[in-house]
């Protein structure tokens, strides 16, 4: 059963980050000239990267309605709805006409089907670590299996979509940038395909032992949002903050191709680099999860952040080089720095949760997480690269992605935050924590 669960967990994980990433390419180097054309090359750009964290909106919703279904109906359930609305919406994507061919409506559709996508990514991260922690119980390696195996997967995402992306572009050209109906779209229609047959492998399989227990003995919560924020409210917006790192990974990843493209840069190197750079995540997910198991959540926490903030400037160096080995080993030792708190925040989130809303409290705390990344990408990040254009903004988005991260590593330092290795899954933490 542990050993299906975890398969089953990992797929759907991989393809939910794979469409993250596809989305993030795709938006950085073909939809601006495709979908945002009449805004100019540089503010086209920016609008288009910006689309990539519309997504951003939809995944509290998707928290919210994947969460009540998780902990109400069943956890199985709602992750494979979640897999049928991204699947659904990812491939909306793939075949929406441009703006050359029906005008203004192809912006707003693909912001739609973006914030769509949202609200099914939404639901995965909470139900799956969910499943999963409750299925593993009082195994010695829960951080291994949660953190490092289950948490792991967004790097097979990340190496599957720039991996294949970076075939499409070497095996078609120019057709990948330019073409309204060009090989860029085939990234979404193998996503899609993808989704289905996870979707359907996760129909096959039971809900975990402890939430089958809750439901027989009639304990489910019939509203675990308002129960969630009514006891556990200060823990889910802290929780929220505590992943700088992961705001700072998806804004490397998504904004530096411009960067590469302004300066001439081979994009299907930089692509390359990517796909490797989700070795990294793997890796550092599986090492630090272990870690987790011997040291604690906690202190994993604090060494995975500070180890991050510690590679920001490096990663900048071998950026700034346009050294295509530079650029490769300087992408995988970022990502395998900042993916080190993979393994510790998996188990330290759904373990400092009831089993009654543990999926809600859970995946409400990342999905915030990604308000902020929003919020940023909005408010901070698109500004900069429209006034000072690509080349000239990677310094300024690395900074405040810097600052992002020792914020993250205060509050992973704060007394508060109480070490969850070794804890009982049934407890229920007090009341107002």
């Amino acid at each position: 059963m542990v050993g299906k669960v975890l398969f089953a967990s990992s797929l759907g994980t991989i393809m939910e980050y794979y469409d993250y990433y596809a989305y993030g390419i795709a938006a950085a180097v073909a939809l601006p000239a495709l979908y945002f054309g009449p805004l100019g090359p540089a503010l086209g750009v920016a609008v288009s990267l910006a689309t990539t964290f519309l997504g951003s909106i939809g995944r509290p919703i998707g928290g919210i309605i994947f969460g009540h279904l998780g902990d109400t109906r069943g956890r199985t359930s709602s992750l494979t709805l979640c897999l049928a609305v991204m699947g659904v919406a990812t491939l909306a994507i793939g075949v929406l006409p441009t703006y050359a061919e029906i005008g203004v409506i192809a912006p707003v559709l693909l912001v739609t089907f973006r914030i769509v996508q949202g609200i099914g990514h939404g639901g995965e991260w909470g139900g799956a670590m969910t499943w999963t922690r409750e299925t593993v119980g009082k195994s010695r390696w829960a951080g291994l299996l949660t953190g490092g195996v289950v948490q792991g997967a967004p790097g097979w995402g990340t190496f599957l979509a720039n991996g294949i992306t970076t075939l499409i572009i070497l095996t078609t050209g120019q057709a990948f940038f330019v073409v309204p109906w060009g090989s860029w779209r085939y990234i979404f229609y193998i996503g899609a395909t993808l989704l289905a047959i996870a979707a359907v492998i996760r129909l096959k399989l039971l809900d975990s032992p402890l939430f089958l227990m809750l439901k027989s003995a009639g304990r489910t919560v019939r509203s675990p949002v308002s129960v969630a924020f009514k006891r556990h409210w200060r823990r889910i917006i802290m929780f929220s903050f505590m992943l700088g790192g992961t705001s700072f990974t998806y804004m490397a990843s998504s904004y530096v191709l411009p960067y590469f493209a302004s300066k001439g840069f081979q994009v299907a190197t930089a692509t390359l680099a990517s796909s490797l750079a989700g070795i990294g995540t793997i890796l550092a997910s599986l090492c630090f999860g272990l870690l987790a198991d011997f040291f604690g959540r906690k202190r994993i926490g604090i060494v995975g952040t500070l180890f991050g903030i510690s590679m920001v400037y490096p990663y900048w160096y071998c950026v700034a080089s346009l050294n295509p080995i530079l650029v490769i080993a300087g992408t995988f030792l970022f990502t395998f720095a900042w993916q080190s708190v993979n393994g510790a925040y998996p188990a330290f989130f759904t373990e400092s949760f009831p089993t009654e809303v543990r999926q809600t409290g859970a995946g409400l705390s990342l999905q915030f997480n990604t308000v902020w990344n929003f919020v940023l990408a909005t408010a901070v990040w698109t500004p900069i690269i429209a006034i000072t254009g690509a080349a000239a903004a990677v310094p300024y988005l690395l900074l405040t992605g810097a600052m992002l991260c020792i914020i993250s590593l205060i509050l992973w330092s704060l007394p508060s935050m109480k070490e969850t290795k070794g804890k009982e899954l049934a407890e229920t933490p007090p009341e107002g924590s």
